[in-house]
């Protein structure tokens, strides 16, 4: 998923959208870079005296961008934009462009 924001020009390079937008992108490409490391199996390449410690790390930072998906989802829901993109709920919208099963979105 692109950002538009960061393709329209809108705000200055400081400005704290264009930043988050930034973020997001690299954050998509880091988590594209460890799947394709975890689909080549190098997981099972990490010294076990480190497994513990990276895999633990995954789950926190997972569990992180869990909570920061769910604000902005909750931002998302609060400005009125999903209305005006003829989404009925931010569920719907999170299974129709997220991808999301009705249990996920609900949650």
């Amino acid at each position: 998923m692109s950002s538009s924001f960061s393709r329209s020009g809108s705000g200055s390079p400081g400005d704290p959208g264009v930043v988050m937008a930034g973020l997001v992108a690299q954050l998509g490409q880091v988590v594209g870079q460890l799947a394709e490391l975890t689909a080549e199996g190098a997981w099972s390449q990490v010294p076990s005296v480190a497994l513990s410690e990276l895999v633990g790390a995954v789950h926190v930072a997972l569990d992180r961008g869990e909570a920061l998906a769910t604000v902005a989802t909750g931002v998302l829901e609060g400005s009125g934009v999903l209305a005006v993109e003829g989404f009925v709920s931010a569920k719907r919208w999170l299974q129709t462009v997220c991808g999301h099963s009705a249990g996920q979105a609900g949650a």
